[in-house]
């Protein structure tokens, strides 16, 4: 900052950080972006500018979907999850840093002379645009007891010890199989696959569960947009165009402003496109 006074132009590493035992560290994934917004809201400045190789936020990868829109201006709820849902743009520590202190971020291309995507607090929307846009993760993996007794501890101590190890749990489905016993499955990413299907075995052993299945040929798709709960029938209208895809949905989560369905990682480039244009995510989007 007193160089800044001085009109110096600074340039800061990213990435790195001193703990609390005064030891350098790296930031994690998404630590530039973090680093970038963390020194913004510690200069109290108007706006955090990201430049990276495309030019904005779009409604989809435009590398899939040709046809994908950049997004003038999206709120920071909506970015944070088409970040954490697999949008590459920024990482989600950094959306929620700016969020907690209503710093707006600006990201652009360092390559061009567009106008970027505006992150910033709640947005209008124009013209009945319900989803903001379209994104999916492939790293995902499945793991299925079948034949758990019921009455049996087993969610507490299967996830206990699946929490010890900073394992994530994306989504948890149970299901009768009969009258004694269920069906529980959960979701993680592929990194944490080996893992957690070593734990999962060590548990199951010791309650005498029936089978164990898993499927890591999976993939998450899913919209977002703040007006999903203000709206009736979008969930509908992403499975029925699913369905015409002939697309089968494995699992289905929700949020006040998400909808994720897993399907078959072979299917995913097929889902991206039957979404985006059930949801006409292709119109040209007005500057706001």
């Amino acid at each position: 900052e007193k160089a800044l006074n001085l009109g110096k132009i600074v340039i800061v590493a990213g990435f790195q950080g001193i703990n609390h035992h005064d030891e350098v560290t790296t930031l994690g994934r998404g630590g530039s972006d973090l680093s970038a917004v963390a020194l913004a809201v510690q200069l109290k400045a108007d706006l955090c500018e990201i430049y990276t190789d495309i030019d904005g936020v779009y409604t989809a990868n435009p590398r899939l979907i040709s046809e994908a829109q950049r997004i003038p201006k999206i709120s920071y709820d909506e970015m944070s999850e088409m970040a954490a849902l697999g949008a590459q743009v920024m990482h989600h520590r950094a959306i929620d840093l700016a969020r907690k202190y209503h710093l707006p971020i600006l990201v652009k291309s360092t390559f061009g002379s567009s106008k970027g995507t505006m992150i910033t607090k709640e947005v209008p929307m124009l013209e009945n645009v319900i989803v903001r846009g379209v994104t999916y993760q492939k790293n995902v993996a499945k793991i299925t007891l079948q034949g758990v007794k019921k009455n049996t501890d087993l969610a507490c101590r299967l996830f206990e010890d699946l929490a010890k190890e900073n394992i994530v749990i994306d989504s948890i489905v149970q299901d009768f199989y009969n009258q004694e016993t269920v069906t529980v499955s959960f979701i993680v990413t592929e990194d944490d696959f080996m893992l957690s299907l070593k734990i999962t075995e060590k548990i199951a052993g010791k309650i005498g569960v029936q089978e164990i299945h898993t499927d890591c040929n999976l993939a998450k798709v899913s919209i977002v947009g703040d007006g999903i709960a203000k709206e009736a029938g979008i969930a509908l209208r992403m499975f029925r165009a699913l369905s015409r895809a002939s697309i089968h949905m494995e699992t289905i989560n929700t949020s006040r402003i998400r909808i994720s369905c897993l399907i078959k990682l072979s299917q995913l480039d097929e889902a991206v496109k039957a979404i985006h244009e059930e949801f006409e995510l292709s119109k040209i989007i007005k500057e706001i």
